[in-house]
């Protein structure tokens, strides 16, 4: 017997599920700030050539001014080392998700409250680091200006925006999410996401790759036309040349090489 839903009692109904929802949300936040500690620290940096940043889910930002570091969690097991002039900062662990005395939604804000981590980090503006290793699962990265000689960075899900970077080798992984550099100089650089736009305005020395499943690519450089050799590859989608449709090859001795699977390839040069 097929029952009969009027629209009545469809919009009855999404009206429950709503109220439901809600008294579900104002548990869970009420449990998580009645009933989960801070473990806030705020320390005082010595001088350190590489920095390592393992973090499972929060937002790290990085800053100019004298070395310090913020964290602002709710684990009580964040590892910070200082040893041989290195810099490390592990928060990868995760509470169980217990879903026994407040609900699935609020057991959910819960679990997330927990895990979540910001972190702080100031730079003096003229310090070179070595190398600077960053990998987030799930959060964003926020850099004011990052000098190093290696940067490698990773993040599953979020976004990463740098005002400014000086590297000479330069890798940055999104598996979904937006790239954006705003200012920099790079002499080797490899940018790529899975899903997700890059946006890139620097000095790429030597080489780009700019490497996108979905999204779109969109490069500038002072550096003039015939500075690179190009390769632009779209499948679905278009690529142009300060406007214009690229040719099949130049003569210059640095490379750009941007592919993309779905969205369009924008070069602006000087």
């Amino acid at each position: 017997m097929m029952m009969n839903i009027t629209p009545k009692k469809l919009v009855k109904l999404s009206l429950c599920l709503a109220i439901v929802g809600y008294i579900s949300y104002a548990i869970g936040h009420f449990q998580i700030n009645k009933n989960i500690a801070s473990y806030n620290q705020n320390l005082e940096l010595g001088e350190f050539n590489k920095l390592f940043i393992d973090l499972n889910v929060g937002n790290v930002e990085i800053k100019s001014g004298d070395y310090n570091l913020e964290i602002f969690t709710h684990q009580d097991n964040i590892k910070v080392d200082t040893q041989n002039n290195v810099l490390s900062i592990t928060a990868n662990s995760s509470k169980p998700l217990n879903l026994n005395n407040s609900g699935i939604i609020s057991g959910l804000l819960l679990n997330k409250k927990y895990n979540d981590v910001n972190i702080i980090l100031t730079i003096p503006p003229d310090k070179i680091l070595e190398q600077a290793n960053i990998n987030i699962d799930i959060g964003k990265l926020n850099v004011g200006q990052l000098l190093a000689d290696t940067a490698n960075i990773t993040n599953n899900v979020g976004d990463i925006n740098i005002d400014y970077i000086k590297a000479n080798d330069l890798d940055i992984f999104v598996d979904i999410g937006k790239i954006l550099i705003t200012h920099g100089i790079i002499d080797v650089a490899k940018l790529q996401t899975n899903v997700g736009d890059i946006s890139a305005s620097a000095n790429f020395i030597n080489s780009l790759t700019s490497v996108g499943d979905i999204g779109k690519i969109q490069i500038t450089t002072p550096n003039p036309y015939e500075y690179y050799q190009y390769i632009l590859d779209v499948d679905i989608g278009s690529a142009s040349i300060n406007g214009f449709k690229p040719e099949t090859n130049t003569s210059g001795n640095s490379k750009m090489v941007l592919q993309t699977n779905v969205g369009n390839i924008e070069v602006i040069t000087n």
